[in-house]
C-alpha cells in the first residue's frame, strides 16, 4: 500500500543554488526517497518516461548517488504512475486543476509555493478549492507522506469512494511486487458470484479478479478461500463458472485459480474475518470482496493494513487447507488453454 504524490520539477533543479543551501536540498531530496520507497507512488506527467517533464528533471541531477536512487525507484513499476498531460511544466494556482486530480499530496519548489501564498515558515498548507489536498514544501514532504500513510492505513472506506482510486491506493502497489501467491479469505464471495450475482463479471470476485489481473506484472496463482455449497454437486458448477471468467480477463495474468472450501462451522471457528494477503502484506476487510461489488463504494467497511503480517495468518490458511484436504473439497481452476 502507497500513497500518491506528484512533485514540482524545479524541487531538483538545485545545481545552481549556493553551495550550503545545495546540501540542504540534497539531504531533503534523500528524506524523500527514503519515504518514497516506503510510503509512496510518484505520479508523473507524460504518457511515458521519455516524454515526461519530471523525469527529465531527475535525470539532470548532477549529485550521482542520488540520481542513481531516484532512477532505481522510477524504473519500478510499483513507485511510479503515469498521469499523462504536460502539467509539470506549470506549478501555479491558474493551472491547480490540470495536477490536483492525481494525488493528495503536492511538493512544491521554492518558487512554485510563493505563488500558492506560502511565507517563508510556510512548510505544509492547503489551498481553497482543493478539498484536503497538502501541499507541502520539500523539507517537509517525507513528514506529509509517513503522515499520510499513516492515516490511510487504518482508515475505512468511506461512503462515496471510487472503487478505482481504492484499488490504486490500496491494493495495485501490493499487486505489482506480489510473490507467485495471493490469498482471499471471504467465505462468502464465491457464493456471492455465482448466486446473487448470477456469475456476472460484476460481482465483488469479478471485479476484483479483473482488477487484480491488470495489476500483476506476470501469472500468479490466486487462492480462493470459501465456504462449500449446500449441495457439493455445484462445486464442479463453481469450477466452471470461474474458468469461464478467467476467459474473459484483459490481460489473463492468473495461471490458476485454486478454490479450498470449507464448512461453516470451519469459517466460524478458524476464519471468521476476512482478508487479502500479498505475500507477508495483509489487508483485513470487514465486508470482504463486496466492496468492489459497485463503481461508488455504497456502505462503510473497515480495513486494516498489518506489514508484515503476524503468522497468524499462515496458520488460517493452512488450517483452511487442511480441512479442505480431510473433506476433498478443493478445485483446481487452470488458466484456459487460449490463455
Amino acid at each position: 500500500m502507497f500513497t500518491s504524490f506528484i512533485i514540482d520539477p524545479q524541487c531538483f533543479d538545485f545545481a545552481h543554488s549556493a553551495p550550503g543551501e545545495r546540501n540542504y536540498i540534497a539531504a531533503d531530496l534523500d528524506d524523500l526517497v527514503n519515504a518514497w520507497r516506503k510510503y509512496g507512488t510518484l505520479c508523473l506527467d507524460g504518457n511515458y518516461p521519455n516524454n515526461s517533464i519530471t523525469v527529465s528533471a531527475i535525470r539532470s541531477v548532477r549529485n550521482q548517488e542520488l540520481k542513481d536512487r531516484l532512477l532505481r525507484l522510477l524504473s519500478s513499476v510499483v513507485y511510479v504512475r503515469m498521469c499523462g498531460g504536460n502539467w509539470a511544466a506549470n506549478f501555479s494556482p491558474t493551472n491547480l486543476e490540470s495536477f490536483c486530480k492525481f494525488s493528495d499530496i503536492i511538493v512544491l519548489g521554492n518558487k512554485a509555493a510563493e505563488c500558492f501564498g506560502f511565507s517563508d515558515r510556510d512548510m505544509v498548507r492547503t489551498i481553497d478549492g482543493t478539498a484536503n489536498k497538502k501541499f507541502c514544501r520539500l523539507r517537509k514532504a517525507r513528514d506529509v507522506l509517513e503522515s499520510r500513510f499513516e492515516e490511510l492505513r487504518d482508515s475505512h472506506i468511506e461512503i462515496g469512494e471510487e472503487r478505482g482510486v481504492m484499488w490504486e491506493a490500496r491494493f495495485h502497489p501490493l499487486a505489482a511486487v506480489s510473490g507467485p501467491k495471493i490469498a482471499v479469505v471471504d467465505r462468502f464471495c464465491l457464493k456471492r458470484h455465482t448466486e446473487d450475482f448470477d456469475c456476472s463479471p460484476e460481482s465483488g470476485l469479478g471485479n476484483f479478479l479483473a482488477l487484480l489481473d491488470k495489476s500483476l506484472q506476470s501469472p500468479k496463482e490466486v487462492h480462493l478461500y470459501c465456504e462449500w455449497p449446500e449441495d457439493t454437486r455445484i462445486i464442479e458448477v463453481q469450477k466452471s463458472k470461474i474458468v469461464e471468467l478467467m476467459k474473459k480477463l484483459s490481460t489473463k495474468n492468473f495461471s490458476m485459480i485454486k478454490l479450498i472450501l470449507a464448512g461453516k462451522r470451519v469459517f466460524s471457528t478458524l476464519a471468521h474475518d476476512r482478508f487479502i494477503k500479498f505475500d507477508r502484506c495483509v489487508w483485513d476487510i470487514g465486508s470482504g470482496l463486496d466492496i468492489f461489488e459497485n463503481e461508488i463504494c455504497e456502505k462503510f467497511t473497515a480495513m486494516s493494513f498489518k506489514s508484515p503480517a503476524p503468522d497468524s495468518y499462515s496458520r488460517v490458511l493452512s488450517n483452511l487447507e487442511q480441512k479442505a484436504r480431510e473433506t476433498k473439497s478443493s478445485a483446481l481452476c487452470p488458466a484456459p488453454p487460449n490463455i
